[in-house]
């Protein structure tokens, strides 16, 4: 039996993840983080302490408080002001997932002996099995391949040739060791891979005799043996008249246990299923390490699965509405927050013409594309802040500073593993977008791995008022890639 430390906050999400770890017979026990108080308006610590008491007691498990204040103050309070002080607009939310939840929790969790943690979040995790080789420099590398292949790949299995049906359907899927057929590895999709057997096979066209075909073959074989595997090739003609041999040659072959290649363990995280409720864009910046100590336990929930268990269990905090506010400090206005340390300071505000239109309270209080607040025709936005001058420039929202394809990007992180630039992606610059097609391309040319620190993201459509120090995260369908900070 697993023993796991559920962050049971006063969301019936948390209640719902709990229920359903003791119902597969784990050892629960509750933690409730008190982050955030203040007596300048109603602050709702105490309220949701006192809920997630009630949940607990409900469930008969044990819950436990701790005073993560100092923590939360460093780490994310600080984080907040000094973004808008210099007039970026920082992501609380990522960080505070990152650095509170899955960082001070998760270690002082493991500090007290448990397996690992559980939240209510909107996301899921998956656990693969890939191979790895020892690179040039010494080190452990992915085996990588390009993502824009997986839908070629996906199509070749569905047509593939004679030769290859009869290697597949005769001999191949049935084989003691497991074959996939038309897998991705770097640059090419290779007609069958056995992971086990360290083998690829490749099957040739007989017309394979031209100068250019042979040497293709043999640039291709020789970077495929670059990850340490043996590659072997069979012409149409062996395949249909030496069948029985090339069986031979194939089965002949002994497991692979060289020290070059091996197998590792890779967290993978995807999208809810529910995609209105989503939170993979704020678990973005979650590492291996701790995707491999947390549940999500209602991972294959929707939303309104999640109420209907609360409400037929009877949960205390089955009704109570979702949390729209700050991490931590969800009932407290931006604005109000954010005036404890920056003052007012009335100045201008400057349309597209360069001229004065109106005054406001202080140019870190306002983010791009922000229209409420600045008592200003319905179609003038924020398009440009300077904190320095403290003045506020508005656009329409059709102008060109507001609405652009090209991103550039910093500060990367990757969740698994390492893919070749440029690469198609799908990416969103707020949490409440869709994935837009996009494709990733490194700013400095000699790496064509993501080595540089300097990356564009250039979207198909026009992205509207991208915010600096915004996350922009990156996805390959349902999974989530990686994320950047944008400059």
């Amino acid at each position: 039996m697993k023993r796991v430390l559920v962050w049971l906050s006063w969301w019936v999400d948390s209640a719902v993840a709990a229920y359903l770890l003791k119902q597969k017979w784990y050892d629960v026990v509750a933690w409730f983080m008190k982050n955030y108080i203040s007596d300048s308006w109603n602050c709702s610590t105490y309220q949701d302490a006192q809920e997630a008491i009630r949940v607990a007691k409900f469930l008969w498990i044990e819950i436990i408080s701790f005073d993560l204040i100092k923590e939360y103050n460093e780490k994310i309070i600080n984080y907040i002001y000094d973004g808008y002080k210099k007039w970026i607009t920082p992501n609380p939310d990522v960080f505070c997932n990152n650095l509170i939840k899955f960082d001070v929790f998760l270690n002082k969790a493991l500090e007290m002996w448990f397996d690992g943690i559980a939240t209510g979040h909107y996301a899921r995790i998956f656990k693969a099995n890939i191979p790895i080789c020892k690179g040039d420099e010494g080190g452990w590398k992915y085996i990588y391949y390009n993502l824009s292949l997986k839908e070629k790949a996906r199509k070749l299995r569905n047509n593939q040739t004679k030769a290859e049906k009869k290697l597949w359907y005769e001999f191949l899927k049935d084989a003691e060791y497991k074959f996939l057929k038309q897998k991705p590895i770097d640059e090419y999709i290779v007609d069958f891979f056995c992971n086990k057997l360290k083998l690829i096979i490749e099957i040739d066209w007989d017309t394979h005799r031209s100068d250019e075909e042979i040497q293709y073959d043999k640039d291709r074989t020789k970077k495929l043996e670059s990850y340490w595997f043996e590659v072997i090739r069979f012409t149409n003609t062996e395949i249909f008249e030496n069948f029985d041999e090339v069986c031979k040659i194939i089965k002949n072959k002994e497991p692979s246990i060289s020290p070059l290649i091996r197998e590792t363990n890779i967290y993978r995280l995807y999208r809810w299923v529910d995609y209105n409720k989503d939170q993979s864009y704020f678990l973005s910046w979650l590492n291996q390490f701790q995707l491999s100590k947390s549940i999500f336990p209602i991972w294959d929930l929707w939303k309104k699965e999640v109420r209907k268990i609360a409400k037929e269990i009877w949960l205390p905090n089955a009704e109570r509405k979702d949390s729209q506010g700050l991490c931590f400090v969800w009932n407290i206005p931006i604005k109000k927050f954010l005036e404890q340390k920056l003052p007012h300071k009335k100045w201008d505000i400057i349309n597209m013409d360069w001229k004065k239109i109106w005054e406001h309270d202080g140019a870190w209080f306002y983010t791009i594309g922000q229209r409420r607040g600045l008592n200003l025709l319905p179609d003038l936005y924020v398009s440009k802040i300077d904190v320095k001058k403290n003045i506020i420039y508005v656009w329409p929202r059709w102008s060109e500073l507001l609405n652009q394809k090209i991103i550039n990007v910093s500060n990367w992180h990757r969740i698994g593993e390492e893919y070749k630039l440029p690469l198609d992606i799908q990416a969103k610059i707020r949490y409440r977008q869709e994935p837009k097609e996009a494709t990733l391309k490194s700013k400095v040319q000699s790496p064509k791995s993501i080595k540089s620190d300097l990356m564009t993201v250039n979207f198909k459509e026009k992205q509207w008022a991208i915010a600096p120090w915004q996350i922009i995260v990156a996805y390959n369908k349902d999974e989530c890639l990686w994320n950047w900070i944008i400059n």
